[in-house]
C-alpha cells in the first residue's frame, strides 16, 4: 500500500483527486490532506507518507516551499496544478510527475505506477537529497536531475546534458 497525502488549496480539486485515486489506484491510500503550505508541512511531518500530491500555487506560498522546508523525509512527489508554467521547475526538482488539472485518470495511473517502479530501482533518499539540493540552490543554478534509464534511475549533472529530444511521450536526454 502506498500512503499518500494531498496538499491542495482547492477543496473540490482535492476531493476529485481522492476519488480518482480510490477508483483507479487501489494501491494508494490517502492518509491526510492539507490546504496550504503550513498545513502541508505539518501533515507530511506527522504522517510520513510515501507519496505527496502537491499543488504549486497556494495562498501562503508554493509547493516548492513545502519541499524545501520538509528536509530529510523520504517521499515521492507528483505535482498537480492548473498551469504548465512550472513543469520545467518541477523536473529540475526531481518530481516524479507533473499532472495538469483537470487530472486525467490514465495519466494519474501512469504517474502512480512510477512510484512502485522508482522504489524498486532507486533509493528515495538519493532522489530526495538531489531534489533538496536543487531546491536550496538559486533557481537558475540547478546542478542535478534524476533521469529514468529504462529499468533504473540515474542522477545526472545538468551541465553534462548536451540536448533533449522529443520522442512521442518521452524525452531522450543526451
Amino acid at each position: 500500500m502506498i500512503k499518500s497525502v494531498i496538499i491542495e488549496d482547492e477543496s473540490k480539486s482535492a476531493e476529485v483527486l481522492a476519488q480518482l485515486l480510490k477508483k483507479n489506484c487501489p494501491e494508494v491510500e490517502v492518509i491526510g490532506r492539507a490546504e496550504n503550505v503550513k498545513e502541508g508541512i505539518e501533515v507530511v511531518s506527522n504522517l510520513n507518507p510515501d507519496l505527496i500530491f502537491l499543488d504549486v500555487m497556494m495562498p501562503d506560498g508554493s509547493g516548492f516551499e513545502v519541499l524545501e522546508k520538509l528536509g530529510g523525509l523520504k517521499f515521492n512527489v507528483i505535482f498537480t496544478t492548473a498551469t504548465d508554467k512550472f513543469a520545467v521547475k518541477a523536473i529540475k526538482y526531481s518530481a516524479l510527475d507533473y499532472l495538469l488539472k483537470p487530472i486525467n485518470a490514465e495519466e494519474l495511473v501512469l504517474a502512480v505506477r512510477k512510484v512502485s517502479e522508482r522504489s524498486k530501482n532507486v533509493s528515495n533518499e538519493d532522489n530526495l537529497r538531489s531534489l533538496l539540493e536543487n531546491v536550496r540552490q538559486n533557481e537558475n543554478q540547478f546542478s542535478k536531475i534524476t533521469l529514468p534509464t529504462g529499468n533504473a534511475y540515474e542522477i545526472v549533472l545538468i551541465k553534462d546534458i548536451i540536448r533533449c529530444e522529443a520522442n512521442d511521450n518521452y524525452t531522450n536526454i543526451y
